[in-house]
């Protein structure tokens, strides 16, 4: 697999060649003109790292990572995507089947195409769940108690889609889950043939976790109205403090940014924050979490802080380890992994991430992931 597959990018133009233009435009697609998700990149581009040749100890490399209270074999996991199963059918059970065997978190999304027990069921203590919140009390208090029953014991609130998008891509395509049959879209569908045959071979994907509280006879456009209506609105300190007084497992705020939010997380007592700018599909302007790490860093120096956005390749979750992220979180290429070689993929880019991290550390001459944080250049 390494000759057909040896890094992201060849990953990625076999998923663009293996799904319908309309999945691909929802994985791979930002928001506005793009420029969020391009920024991502363009951030972690311009981080360089300075090696030193003549500072090795002779201590063998370890890329074990110990976070919230858990020991994992890699700094760095799959971080939550929503409508996977449209992408690559059975996506989800893949990467937490996988991350369990390479012993690092898979992050199941509420918009998952799976189901919380099968999910937990493949990844085991490595799963980890990411909730949109409903604003629904009893939606809210039957979803949380499905992820707690499943066996999820580390939560995601996440935070940053306070309000309804227009992602022009999305428009475009007459996104919709399940696919709209219309003439475009069943082309599109005919053209992808190993898509197709693994989609009828399961299940025509949709929202498992959410299809339950849509009212019947809707239609696509109604549902997907009533769904986005259902997580909308900021989260209030009071709606904040009931989610950590309910959840007894650790807990996590995804998608903040700034110091101000990440001091009221902490004064909440959430165990940790994950930057995101939601892969750029959200607010064009935003930040990435590459720009933010380093003050967030100085200001919360013990505090348990994750990240994501942009990753690629072995060096940039070594980047972002280096401006102060305690794990990265790695979503987008994750999913090339799968759409690109099926089942296998989701082990290979796993795989394929922590040799490239592995040969990052020791050009450095670091051997452990805390280490890091000595390398950035600063001209």
């Amino acid at each position: 697999m390494d000759r057909e597959f040896p890094g992201v990018a060849a990953m990625l133009a076999k998923a663009k060649k293996r799904i319908p233009h309309f999945a691909w435009e929802y994985l791979n697609g930002g928001i506005g003109r793009d420029m969020g998700k391009a920024h991502n990149r363009e951030s972690l581009d311009n981080v360089r790292l300075l090696p030193n040749y003549l500072h090795h100890t002779g201590a063998e490399m370890d890329t074990t990572t110990t976070i919230l209270g858990q020991e994992f074999a890699a700094p760095f996991g799959v971080a939550p995507i929503g409508l996977g199963g449209l992408m690559w059918p059975k996506v989800a059970e893949y990467l937490a089947k996988a991350a369990q065997g390479q012993n690092i978190p898979f992050t199941m999304s509420t918009f998952a195409t799976a189901t919380a027990e099968n999910v937990r069921a493949q990844g085991g203590k490595n799963a980890w769940f990411q909730l949109y919140k409903p604003n629904d009390p009893e939606v809210r208090e039957h979803l949380i108690s499905r992820a707690e029953n499943a066996g999820f014991d580390t939560m995601l609130l996440t935070v940053d889609i306070p309000v309804m998008t227009r992602r022009e891509r999305e428009f475009a395509v007459g996104l919709s889950l399940p696919p709209n049959m219309d003439l475009s879209n069943i082309i599109q569908m005919l053209l992808r043939p190993r898509w197709l045959l693994e989609t009828l071979m399961h299940e025509v994907p949709k929202f498992h976790l959410l299809d339950q509280y849509v009212p019947n006879n809707l239609g696509r456009q109604g549902a997907a109205y009533y769904v986005s209506e259902l997580i909308r609105g900021h989260q209030s300190v009071d709606q904040l403090k009931e989610l950590r007084d309910r959840w007894k497992g650790k807990l996590l705020i995804k998608g903040l940014q700034s110091v101000a939010d990440v001091a009221r997380a902490k004064e909440l007592g959430y165990d940790g924050v994950l930057i995101s700018n939601h892969g750029g599909r959200q607010l064009e302007s935003a930040p990435s979490a590459a720009d933010v790490l380093p003050e967030l860093r100085r200001e919360f120096p013990d505090y348990t802080l994750l990240a994501d956005g942009g990753v690629r390749h072995g060096a940039d979750i070594a980047k972002l380890l280096a401006l102060g992220a305690d794990m990265v979180m790695v979503g987008r290429a994750m999913m090339y992994g799968v759409c690109g070689a099926g089942e296998a993929g989701a082990d290979h880019v796993m795989k394929v991430l922590k040799e490239e991290l592995v040969g990052t550390m020791g050009q450095l001459g670091v051997t452990r992931p805390a280490e890091l944080k000595n390398c950035v250049y600063n001209s």
